[in-house]
């Protein structure tokens, strides 16, 4: 699977679709289009089964107003893509588990309607005023659609993370605020992906620590 970002310049827009390119050894090789949606559809990730794939699509709502990026599954093999879960905010990014029965998934919590107006009178709250709403990391259960938080409050923002090859715990990079200019403090955590865990901070140095991989045996 791999995006293809396309310009459209009457419209001073971007557009990204998703491709399939079935390799030599299965046969001749051949790029297939899978989907065809005017806005973007990013992100595509294998289910660990590899019969359906999860991915980010920002479609119309049904007023016709641009949606938020929401996660799709789809069947490569036939038929459209369909809706699993539109969050409150916009889904920044997710990764499966390991037995495909949940998906890990960050999105900035809701921003108070105070910073929502200043939003829209073009003021740039990432460096003016507060902080503005921090990032957290959820957990959807794909069966039955409901997502819960796992991690929340103020004292940290979610960027990048990692679910651990058994599933069990996540670990996460966390700047201190959602301030762009905290963004180089950022530090190591694991929290468990059992309901009520508590994240434990790993690593306090005073640059930034990114980007966390889990080893296979998780340890």
């Amino acid at each position: 699977l791999y995006t293809v970002r396309t310009a459209d310049l009457a419209k001073n827009a971007w557009n990204t679709d998703l491709w399939m390119l079935t390799l030599p050894e299965r046969g001749r090789a051949e790029d297939i289009r899978l989907t065809r949606n005017p806005k973007s559809d990013t992100r595509p990730r294998w289910r660990p089964d590899g019969r359906l794939f999860a991915f980010l699509s920002v479609r119309d709502d049904a007023d016709g107003k641009a949606g938020k990026p929401a996660l799709y599954l789809m069947d490569p093999r036939s038929g459209e893509p369909w809706k699993l879960y539109g969050h409150p905010t916009a889904i920044r990014a997710f990764a499966w588990s390991p037995d495909g029965q949940w998906i890990a998934f960050t999105a900035q919590d809701e921003a108070p309607a105070d910073e929502k107006q200043r939003r829209e009178t073009g003021e740039d709250v990432s460096y003016q005023g507060t902080p503005g709403p921090s990032t957290h990391l959820w957990l959807l259960d794909v069966a039955t659609r409901h997502a819960r938080r796992v991690t929340g409050g103020t004292d940290f923002s979610v960027s990048a993370f990692d679910v651990a090859p058994d599933g069990k715990t996540i670990a996460f990079s966390a700047a201190p605020s959602p301030r762009i200019t905290d963004a180089w403090k950022s530090d190591l955590f694991l929290v468990s992906t059992d309901s009520g865990a508590v994240a434990k901070k790993l690593t306090d140095n005073p640059g930034p620590d990114e980007s966390p991989a889990l080893s296979p045996d998780g340890n």
